[in-house]
């Protein structure tokens, strides 16, 4: 099944954030926020691991997800947009039937 994402909610959020972000955090670079992001991924790794529980899980995710939108509102990048048309694609590839060995299922490539 194919499905379709509506609505411009994420272009909101993208447009807020990312100014906020710029007001806070004038000296940010490409590097420091990819930097970032790498700390909040462990970050979420270790919540999920420790068992720190959803709401944790979910506040890592969320600085996850504000620092892409400030990244992306840095680098004039629509996120939105690129969501939309990434979805699409990713519905468009098959996948095999089980994960490999690090339990990851990625496309067929070819």
């Amino acid at each position: 099944m194919a499905y379709k994402i509506v609505g411009d909610a994420i272009d909101y959020y993208q447009y807020a954030i990312g100014h906020w972000a710029d007001e806070q955090f004038p000296h940010a670079t490409d590097q420091s926020r990819i930097a970032h992001l790498k700390k909040e991924l462990v970050e979420l790794e270790e919540a999920e691991t420790l068992g720190k529980g959803k709401l944790a899980e979910a506040e890592e995710l969320a600085d996850i997800v504000m620092l892409c939108m400030h990244y992306g509102h840095a680098n004039g990048i629509d996120l939105g947009a690129a969501i939309r048309r990434k979805f699409e694609v990713v519905q468009a590839r098959t996948y095999p039937d089980r994960p490999g060995p690090d339990g990851t299922t990625e496309h067929h490539r070819g």
